[in-house]
């Protein structure tokens, strides 16, 4: 067997019983990304500091930081394909009854704060100066489970380089 990466991180490094375990890599950075995901709707104690983030590390190192943190659940990212720019979706939290809050797709930027677990849709509660609102919104529990750039021919050029 042959390891492409080392010291990844993993489920036991986050403490956590189920993290998402999928890895972007944006070799124009030689960096991979990774997100954890608080699995109820209440917040991640001190000491799992990095659930509810999106977390990058060096592809020959293996060294990690948080990216951007205030996610609940980041639960797929995507590099725009001419911009470089990173989005994700997030599942929020599930305690607020069935309008609330909505779901989202984020730009997210290094070192931004997305609001969870006390700032979500319009951010605008007392607490919540300097969290990044989403970009779009979903309806409260749809779960949005997936994210991708259309680069494809078979659609009229407006599709082109849409989040889908």
């Amino acid at each position: 067997m042959e390891y492409l990466i080392q010291a990844i991180p993993w489920w036991k490094d986050f403490r956590l019983p189920d993290v998402t375990k999928t890895i972007i890599l944006n070799s124009a950075q030689m960096a991979g990304y990774t997100w954890a995901w608080v699995p109820l709707a209440t917040p991640a104690p001190k000491q799992m500091q990095r659930n509810a983030t999106i977390m990058r590390f060096n592809i020959e190192t293996g060294e990690k930081e948080i990216y951007a943190s205030g996610m609940r659940n980041p639960f797929d990212i995507a590099f725009h394909p001419l911009t470089g720019e990173l989005f994700a979706t997030d599942n929020g939290r599930d305690d607020l009854g069935l309008g609330a809050p909505q779901e989202e797709l984020n730009l997210i930027i290094q070192n931004g704060d997305y609001g969870f677990p006390n700032c979500w849709d319009s951010q605008d509660a007392p607490g919540c100066e300097g969290t990044i609102p989403a970009v779009a919104f979903f309806e409260p529990h749809s779960s949005a489970d997936g994210l991708d750039f259309y680069t494809g021919t078979q659609f009229p050029n407006e599709y082109q380089n849409n989040a889908l």
